[in-house]
């Protein structure tokens, strides 16, 4: 059965995927261009199997012992190949849990690697949660799965002070990378 299974993900990957023709593979169109300097830029490809550098939204849902939603402006680089791939980025947000009337303004810095499927996720947050007259400074260690642009991390929470009475130990996020800049070619 485990034959099967790496027969079939061999023989559906994108390297050995071919048009009718049989002339080209589909990832001929998004092989990596020469590097532009630096400069924003977006290569030819799926949005989710793209090679680019540019700027971003990243939306995210948090859960532990509360939920947060998140919304952070991210400047990312992406590097798609035949089968492989990985990004880097950092993001600077802000996340929120109406329930508790809790803000917390977060900095972010993460790498992805990927092969075929899946791939690892590592990355360290800053977080400054506050609640009426409460604050506390939070750095969380994040470790995880994702696939090129979408994220699935558990992070543990390293506390300044004391323990932020709503705030616990543990977390889990799911984010997602959204380019907003340079847009798509047509």
């Amino acid at each position: 059965m485990k034959g099967l299974f790496l027969i079939i993900t061999i023989l559906f990957s994108p390297v050995f995927v071919q048009n009718m023709s049989g002339q080209e593979l589909i990832t001929d169109s998004i092989r990596p261009q020469p590097h532009r300097g630096g400069k924003l830029h977006r290569w030819s490809g799926p949005a989710f199997f793209r090679s680019e550098h540019s700027i971003g939204l990243m939306p995210s849902l948090q859960g532990g012992n509360l939920w947060f939603g998140g919304l952070a402006l991210s400047k990312g680089g992406f590097v798609a190949g035949e089968g492989a791939g990985s990004s880097n980025g950092f993001n600077l947000g802000i996340d929120y849990n109406p329930d508790r009337n809790i803000w917390a303004p977060k900095l972010n810095a993460w790498v992805h690697v990927y092969a075929l499927v899946f791939g690892a996720n590592a990355g360290l947050s800053t977080f400054y949660y506050r609640k009426g007259v409460m604050s506390n400074f939070v750095i969380r260690p994040e470790f995880g799965i994702g696939y090129m642009k979408v994220f699935l991390n558990y992070g543990y929470n390293l506390f300044l002070k004391s323990e932020f009475n709503d705030i616990g130990r543990h977390s889990v996020t799911l984010s997602c990378y959204l380019t907003i800049f340079p847009p798509d070619k047509k």
